[in-house]
């Protein structure tokens, strides 16, 4: 029997959090660093690619389905 997708998802999860902090770090860093966003734009874009799809495999989202690879394919074409 197939878990539910509440069990399974990871927003429900403490990697979520971790995610928002991530994002919220980076966020400040561009600020005090604006010559690094070439470098922190691209590895938060792969951070939540990555999250995402990990989410759509886990849970099967339609949300993740299609945010994963378009934020990962952002985070290649950044580079």
């Amino acid at each position: 029997m197939r878990d539910s997708c509440t069990t399974l998802d990871l927003i429900h999860n403490r990697t979520f959090l971790v995610m928002w902090v991530l994002s919220i770090g980076i966020v400040v860093g561009q600020i005090a660093w604006p010559n690094g966003n070439a470098y922190l734009s691209p590895l938060l874009l792969t951070a939540w690619g990555v999250f995402c799809s990990v989410n759509a495999l886990r849970c099967g989202r339609i949300h993740c389905r299609v945010t994963g690879p378009l934020c990962l394919l952002g985070a290649r074409r950044w580079c």
